[in-house]
């Protein structure tokens, strides 16, 4: 199985901010021609399951 994870180094007095930018993003990505066509393409032949995205916390 392969993961693509995407980690972003962030302060504690910004994680809320990032976690809201992460929420208001991921979906309308993973719904876009961009994933469709090009990230998903290249997966090929099809993953066994819906693409999973993860965030972190590095404490």
């Amino acid at each position: 199985m392969t993961y693509l994870e995407v980690a972003l180094k962030v302060t504690p007095a910004h994680r809320a901010a990032a976690a809201a930018v992460h929420e208001k993003s991921r979906q309308p990505y993973l719904d876009s021609d961009l994933f469709t066509r090009a990230v998903a393409a290249a997966l090929a032949p099809p993953p066994e399951a819906a693409p999973g995205v993860r965030v972190h916390d590095s404490h």
